[in-house]
């Protein structure tokens, strides 16, 4: 993996499943859909012992940050807040 690269991450939403080794997960500064969901529910934080740096809202906000040049990963477990948001996108594009 190139250093500054960033990886999405968004299958394998359950505990004990991995799309990532450690290696990876090490490698990279975690950025999580949800703290508490993926702490629960992605084998990929949970079996690799990564911390995560911070929430995707909270980078959103301006509340954390990530140095430039970081490799960084956001972690997904699909929560429906982000369904919710992507129906609306969709249904507002459609009926423009």
């Amino acid at each position: 993996m190139k250093e500054g690269a960033h990886v999405n991450a968004v299958g394998a939403p359950i505990a004990t499943w991995r799309e990532l080794d450690d290696d990876v997960m090490s490698r990279c500064t975690v950025i999580a859909d949800s703290r508490e969901a993926c702490l629960k529910e992605s084998g990929d934080v949970i079996l690799s012992g990564a911390e995560i740096h911070a929430e995707i809202g909270e980078v959103l906000a301006g509340k954390a940050s990530v140095d430039p040049g970081t490799t960084t990963l956001f972690k997904s477990v699909g929560i429906a807040t982000e369904d919710i948001f992507a129906a609306r996108l969709v249904y507002e594009k459609a009926v423009e």
